[in-house]
């Protein structure tokens, strides 16, 4: 995976991780790995937001547009 060190990637990595998927997060910048390892940064307890539906799909569409043949 790339783009989990941090943000919105890391989040779907945990996710990914806490679903029993094997994960492999990918980073070009050192820092940011180091930065990310640091204690400061776990998880201070539930996300703000269940990210489930964005990986696993659920949504309901709002409006249903007629395709064009």
């Amino acid at each position: 995976m790339t783009g989990g060190t941090r943000g919105i990637g890391a989040a779907i990595a945990d996710l990914f991780t806490e679903a029993g998927a094997n994960v492999v997060v990918a980073t070009r910048d050192a820092g940011m790995k180091k930065f990310m390892q640091e204690p400061r940064m776990e998880a201070t307890g539930a996300m703000p937001f269940d990210g489930k539906p964005m990986i696993f799909g659920g949504f309901v569409p709002v409006v249903d547009l007629p395709t064009k043949s």
